[in-house]
């Protein structure tokens, strides 16, 4: 039996389906056009394929397109931006079956209620996942009935490979198990995880923590909080890196990562990466003429060593709305085949609900529910980032408890594990620039409490524990010694010469 190559189902699609609506294809270009934000959120979820009429295809595409030509990422058009772009020879070229009087025709096909986009696009992409199928069984199922020697474990593989590509990795549906069938599952699991330990947890590579939380595990939302300055972010991008990195000669398997900051650029999270990585000062990476040529040589050994085996993706739109950030993870996840593994979100208080709710509470609360439910029904991690109420410094000991969290509302309830980052007030730590952090996992739905002590590392934004600390201590003092011993070598070499030259 030949080998399918779904990549060439979209060119299969049956001219005659009956899996089409074009009315309905209509009413959402109709929204695209009409409202900003749904223009955002739309081009982002669905594509072209999603459209089965030529003309709603190639309308989607030039907008998109257009879009995708601007740095701008909330950059939207309106109907006189798209009919202007019509009247450009380049673009009747390319577009050849749409012009104004198309346009007009999806504006006046009638007025769609923008609330309803979400419905109308999961409708469109189910029944572009049935044209799929259609396509996929009109191909396979007389070779199927041909072959005599087929076997039903390979029949039983194609269509894994086709849903697994091809649709949805969640469902809305839910269904009830019976203890007895979880009972087997669970068995395997365990058995799994005995096999290979890291199987079905992500672990943060801070051993200490780790021992604490036994791994993050898919559909949990984590809290990360601390006051300002404290390093919250710079330790997130820590755990981002570290859960990232590949190294199959560790037997270190990936994970990918998307870090999703509302605060900062993506070249602000690149340099602190740089500099936590390649232990390059943050300040030097502001400023080129700084680089020194072992600086240049470590930029070069980040970007052949390091980068290709890091899978860790940024996003830096600024004041992103809650169902726009819950859309582009979802699109993110679907584009990855379902294997998104973690999400950084830097940080919670900054996201926009878009609810009448009376008070930011409330807000912060349907962020929290929905944020908790994406992770369930994407089987991913969610981690959020969060700000502590400024009566944690008031308390003698700043240790923070959980009711500190900043309008808080049910984000304590929700997530699954809390972890608070606050400074120790320590008269015997290392210098200025380290300072003594305590983690506490304050809260662990699945385990155990507890705390560890890190020290941050300005210079690099890097959380470190004490022992690789005290390590790179040691390296960088017997770098310095060796610089010393060798630079008397070469007076001393200086001086004989010197002295044969008399």
């Amino acid at each position: 039996m030949n080998k399918f190559q779904f990549k060439d189902l979209a060119k299969l699609i049956n001219p005659n389906t009956i899996y089409k609506d074009i009315q309905l294809e209509r009413n959402v270009l109709n929204i695209l056009i009409v409202d900003d934000e749904q223009q955002r959120l739309g081009v982002d979820y669905l594509n072209e394929n999603t459209f089965f009429d030529i003309r709603n295809r190639e309308l989607f595409s030039l907008i998109k397109n257009e879009k995708a030509k601007f740095k701008n990422k909330s950059i939207t058009f309106n109907y006189e931006d798209i009919a202007s772009f019509l009247e450009k020879p380049e673009i009747k070229q390319q577009y050849k079956n749409i012009d104004n009087y198309y346009l007009n025709l999806i504006l006046s096909s009638g007025l769609a209620n923008s609330k309803n986009l979400k419905d109308y696009s999961d409708r469109l992409i189910e029944l572009e996942q049935m044209r799929l199928f259609e396509a996929f069984s009109l191909r396979k199922i007389p070779e199927f009935l041909k072959d005599k020697n087929i076997k039903l474990d390979d029949i039983s593989k194609e269509l894994n490979t086709f849903f697994d590509l091809n649709l949805s990795t969640t469902s809305g549906v839910g269904q009830f198990k019976r203890i007895d069938e979880l009972m087997i599952d669970y068995s395997n699991q365990l058995q799994e995880m005995k096999e290979k330990p890291e199987q079905g947890k992500i672990l943060s590579y801070f051993p200490e923590i780790d021992e604490i939380t036994q791994g993050f595990k898919p559909g949990q939302l984590i809290v990360i909080a601390a006051r300002p300055s404290v390093g919250k972010t710079a330790f997130s991008l820590n755990l981002a890196q570290k859960i990232s990195y590949q190294n199959l000669e560790k037997n270190r398997i990936g994970k990918n990562v998307a870090f999703i900051s509302l605060e900062m650029t993506s070249n602000e999270l690149l340099s602190r990466t740089i500099s936590s990585v390649m232990k390059i000062p943050l300040n030097k990476l502001q400023d080129p003429f700084q680089f020194t040529e072992n600086d240049i040589e470590k930029l070069n050994t980040f970007n052949y060593s390091f980068l290709p085996k890091m899978k860790l993706q940024f996003d830096d739109t600024p004041k992103c709305k809650l169902k726009e950030i819950i859309w582009k993870i979802k699109k993110l996840n679907k584009n990855l085949k379902g294997q998104l593994d973690v999400v950084f979100i830097d940080y919670l208080e900054l996201i926009d609900a878009s609810e009448n709710s009376r008070n930011r509470t409330e807000q912060v609360s349907i962020i929290s529910r929905a944020l908790k439910t994406l992770a369930l029904e994407e089987k991913i991690t969610v981690v959020a980032l969060s700000q502590l109420n400024r009566v944690v410094e008031q308390r003698e000991n700043n240790t923070p408890q959980l009711h500190d969290l900043r309008d808080s509302g049910s984000v304590e309830q929700d997530a699954d594990i809390v972890i608070f980052l606050n400074k120790i007030k320590d008269a015997n730590s290392f210098n200025n620039d380290v300072w003594k952090v305590n983690l506490t996992v304050a809260k662990n739905r699945n385990g155990k409490l507890g705390n560890t002590t890190l020290y941050y590392k300005g210079e690099f934004v890097c959380f470190q524990t004490k022992k690789l600390l005290k390590k790179n201590q040691m390296i960088k003092e017997q770098t310095k010694q060796n610089q010393i011993e060798a630079q008397k070598q070469i007076q001393n070499e200086e001086t004989i010469l010197q002295e044969q030259t008399l």
